[in-house]
């Protein structure tokens, strides 16, 4: 069982930029988010892609508008140039009752925030995602989320979604779950391994 609570993850991205959040209302979750940070990537040569994956994830989200990249509001008192997120969890419960306050069945309870960070190198346009989460050739989750807004070169961008619901089909045993960002043209392609217990 998992208690939610303020809890939060610091990464010092060592740059100052200029962040821009968007929230879009999803069906069957509580929303999604799309959030840009200027920060031009460095050394990148003729080979780089353009749209690097940076990580994803399932993570416990502290308190709405959450992940930030600080100073932007809610993340005004955390060091500039640092992004604020949700402790990842890899382990996410599939047997409990479904009630209480405490998440204890993703496949009864709307849990947690699945987030995708990538990082534009020469990539720009508009942004869209399609989550998918799969033990083995099962899906046991599938979402595709359009109309995030748009972001340029040089710039991190997260998309996440909130409150995500497994299908009855999920069991315990290890779940892939695959977030691929489309930002223009180019795509990035992230994954995380998720417990499910």
């Amino acid at each position: 069982m998992f208690l939610f609570a303020a809890l939060a993850v610091a990464m010092v991205l060592g740059v100052s930029g200029q962040a821009t959040a968007k929230d879009i209302p999803v069906s069957n979750g509580g929303g999604a988010r799309l959030i840009t940070y200027d920060h031009p990537a460095a050394n990148v040569g003729p080979n780089v892609a353009a749209v690097v994956p940076v990580m994803s994830g399932w993570d416990i989200y502290p308190v709405t508008g959450y992940p930030c990249f600080a100073p932007a509001s809610p993340c005004t008192t955390d060091p500039a140039g640092s992004v604020v997120m949700g402790v990842p969890v890899p382990y996410w419960p599939v047997s409990g009752s479904g009630t209480g306050t405490t998440c204890n069945n993703v496949k009864k309870q709307t849990c947690g925030q699945m987030f995708a960070y990538s990082q534009t190198t020469t990539g720009s346009g508009a942004v869209s995602a399609k989550i998918t989460m799969k033990q083995g050739t099962t899906v046991v989750y599938t979402k595709s989320l359009t109309g995030l807004g748009t972001a340029s070169a040089g710039q991190i961008v997260v998309v996440t979604l909130d409150g995500p619901k497994l299908n009855a089909k999920a069991k315990a045993g290890a779940a892939k779950l695959t977030i691929v960002t489309t930002i223009g043209t180019a795509k990035a392609t992230s994954t995380a391994t998720i417990q499910l217990m």
